[in-house]
């Protein structure tokens, strides 16, 4: 019976974990995510952004990162496990100044549909300036863009759609 139990357990640590974050993944110092070196790989996804200041560092062991909004800023990321590559897969666009070191950078194509204003309303949204700051966050409506700040390039996140960068006029 005990060994039994043990390979119930052995099994359930190479089970690949999934993970869904709402928002964005701001690094602001040297980040590690995962502890999952030899134990399969946990693929986390962000809905929003994957921001980094200041030339920081984003270590990822035994992770399949899946970015659904943009990269923005510059910095590095590497991965620190000899016996599982780890990944990245960008959704949005990655303009940014990102090193990568031994990650397997994927060109993945996600099926979200971009956020029409005119008829997508009830979803629950945040808005962010360029630097990661939350300005605004709430349920869309007709008047979501009104009180946001004029002649501004925002990044507008809204649950279960791309994220998207926006010039409010």
């Amino acid at each position: 019976m005990n060994k039994i139990l043990l390979i119930i357990a052995i099994l359930s640590l190479s089970v690949n974990a999934q993970t869904v974050v709402q928002g964005n993944l701001i690094v602001n110092e040297n980040t590690t995510l995962g502890q999952n070196c030899g134990n399969g790989l946990e693929t986390i996804t962000y809905t929003g952004n994957l921001i980094f200041n200041s030339n920081k560092t984003l270590v990822l062991k035994g992770i399949n990162l899946i970015i659904l909004g943009n990269v923005i800023g510059s910095g590095t990321i590497t991965h620190s496990c000899n016996n599982n590559q780890s990944s990245i897969c960008i959704n949005g666009t990655n303009d940014s100044n990102i090193t990568y070191n031994g990650i397997l950078l994927n060109t993945c194509v996600l099926s979200i549909k971009s956020f029409d204003t005119n008829k997508d309303f009830d979803y629950n949204y945040t808005v962010h300036d360029l630097t990661g700051r939350l300005l605004h966050k709430g349920k869309t409506n007709t008047n979501m863009l009104y009180y946001l700040p004029k002649n501004t390039i925002l990044i507008i996140t809204v649950e279960g759609f791309k994220s998207e960068k926006l010039l409010i006029n």
